[in-house]
C-alpha cells in the first residue's frame, strides 16, 4: 500500500482496479464527486488515476495480466485492511479475475462483477452478433478468418476491419496483452493484422465509416437505470480507433430500448458502454464495453454519474438519478486528439481540422483538470518516452492498436 490521501466523512470508501487507464480516473473523479473515498489499485506507479487528487489511496498489485491469482489476493487483503466495502474492476482482466474468485473477498463487500459466464459473454466479440439480432438492432456480417485462409475470397469487399475475439489475449510469453480493431485495405494488410494476433486467427468485418455514436449507462435488474449518448466526430488511430472527440445528443429511445434488451440477452448488470453507428436510419452496434470507458467523463460533465449510480445500486440503496442531462457538452482525449486533427491536417478535411483546433467551453477533457492537475504528469512521461523512443530524422508515428501491451491507453 503506497499512500492514504483524504477520505470524504460521509460516502462509502471503495476500490477501483485499473488506475493505469483514463477511464479509471475518469471514474475516481465521478466517484469523489458523488462523496465516495475511492482507492485505486495499480500495478505500474506514476499512473493517470494514482496521480488523480480524486484518490484517496494508492495499492500495488501485480498485473492481472501477469498472475491473476496474485491480483486477486492482494486485493482481498486490502479489501480488509481499509476495509473497503466496494470493489469495481476497471479493466476487462481484472473483471474476468475477479468474477472467478468472488469467494476470495471478505463478508459484506460488494463486488461490481457478474458470473464467469455472463462476463465470458460481455466480452467474447464473437457471441456479439448474436446478441445484438436477438435485440433487434443490425451489426456488421461477420466472418472468423484464419491466417492460412486469407486468400479465400471474402463475402464483402475491401476495405475490412479485422478484430480480435477477445481485447485481450494471452502471448507467447503468457501474459495477457490488449488487442484491438484494424482496418485492411487489401489481402496483404489483412494477413499482417492476423499474424499480430496470438492466435492468427480474427473477426473480420466490413469497413464502416461516418460518425461513431455511443450509449452508455446502467442497466440493473433488467432495467435501464440510466443512459447518455453521445456522437464522437473524431478518432485515433484513425478508421478504427477510439473517440478523440465528442459531444452529447438527445436519447434515442428506441434505440436505448434495444440495448436494454441486448443487455438482458447478455445477462449483464452494471455500468456499459456500446458504440455503433447509424446508417440508412439503422442503428449497426460495433462493441460492447462492459467496463469504465475512456471518454466516462463526458457523462459525468453531462450530469449523469454513471460510477455513482452503479455503487448504490452495488449497495442495495435507490440511486438518484436526473430526469435528464446536458445535451451539447464536449469531450475531448487532450493526449490522442491533437493527433486526430493533425491526421485530418495532412489527409483532410484540411477545413475541419482548423475548426476543431479552436477551444470549445463546457468540454470535458480526458486528463487535465484545473481542479485536479496532477494527473497530466503521466501524460507528459508518456509524451517523453514516446519522442525518445522516435528514431532521429523519422516523424513520430503512432503504434498500431494491434498489440499494444496491457493496460489499453482507451475505449
Amino acid at each position: 500500500m503506497n499512500s492514504v490521501r483524504s477520505t470524504p466523512q460521509n460516502g462509502l470508501t471503495l476500490i477501483v482496479t485499473g488506475g493505469e487507464h483514463l477511464g479509471v480516473l475518469a471514474a475516481v473523479r465521478a466517484l469523489r464527486e458523488a462523496g465516495h473515498a475511492p482507492w485505486v489499485a495499480v500495478h505500474q506507479r506514476g499512473s493517470y488515476a494514482a496521480r488523480s487528487r480524486a484518490t484517496a489511496g494508492v495499492i500495488e498489485v501485480p498485473n492481472p495480466g501477469a498472475d491473476s491469482s496474485g491480483f486477486v489476493k492482494s486485493l482481498a487483503r486490502a479489501a480488509e485492511r481499509i476495509p473497503a466495502q466496494v470493489i469495481l474492476p476497471g479493466t476487462e482482466l481484472g473483471m474476468v479475475a475477479l468474477a472467478h474468485h468472488a469467494n476470495a473477498f471478505p463478508p459484506g463487500v460488494a463486488l461490481g462483477i457478474c458470473s464467469p459466464t455472463v462476463v465470458a459473454n460481455a466480452t467474447d466479440k464473437s457471441l456479439l452478433e448474436g446478441f445484438v439480432r436477438a435485440a433487434g438492432l443490425s451489426v456488421p456480417p461477420t466472418v472468423e478468418v484464419n491466417l492460412e485462409g486469407v486468400e479465400d475470397p471474402l463475402p464483402f469487399p475491401y476495405p475490412v476491419v479485422v478484430k480480435p475475439h477477445r481485447s485481450e489475449l494471452r502471448g507467447v510469453d503468457g501474459v495477457f496483452r490488449h488487442f484491438g480493431a484494424r482496418r485492411a485495405r487489401s489481402a496483404k494488410e489483412l494477413r499482417a493484422a492476423l499474424a499480430a494476433l496470438p492466435v492468427r486467427r480474427g473477426l473480420v468485418q466490413p469497413f464502416l465509416s461516418g460518425p461513431l455514436g455511443s450509449i452508455a449507462g446502467v442497466f440493473w435488474d433488467g432495467e435501464m437505470i440510466c443512459a447518455v449518448q453521445s456522437r464522437g466526430d473524431r478518432l485515433w488511430p484513425p478508421y478504427c480507433g477510439s473517440m478523440t472527440y465528442a459531444e452529447t445528443v438527445p436519447l434515442n429511445p428506441r434505440l436505448v430500448a434495444a440495448i436494454g434488451s441486448l443487455l438482458q440477452a447478455v445477462g449483464w448488470e452494471g455500468l456499459f458502454q456500446v458504440d455503433f453507428f447509424e446508417q440508412s436510419g439503422e442503428f449497426v452496434v460495433i462493441d460492447l464495453n462492459p467496463r469504465f470507458y475512456t471518454s466516462l467523463s463526458i457523462a459525468t460533465r453531462a450530469g449523469m454519474n454513471l460510477p455513482g449510480t452503479w455503487v448504490d445500486l452495488l449497495r442495495g440503496q435507490v440511486p438518484h438519478v436526473p430526469s435528464s442531462y446536458r445535451t451539447d457538452v464536449r469531450y475531448r482525449h487532450d493526449e490522442k486528439d491533437i493527433r486526430s486533427l493533425m491526421h485530418m491536417l495532412i489527409h483532410g478535411p484540411r477545413g475541419a481540422a482548423l475548426r476543431g483546433f479552436i477551444p470549445r467551453r463546457n468540454t470535458a477533457l480526458a486528463v487535465f483538470s484545473l481542479k485536479d492537475p496532477w494527473p497530466v504528469l503521466t501524460s507528459l512521461t508518456r509524451l517523453v518516452r514516446y519522442l525518445t523512443a522516435t528514431p532521429v530524422g523519422k516523424t513520430p508515428r503512432s503504434p498500431g492498436p494491434i498489440g499494444a501491451p496491457t493496460p489499453k491507453p482507451e475505449s
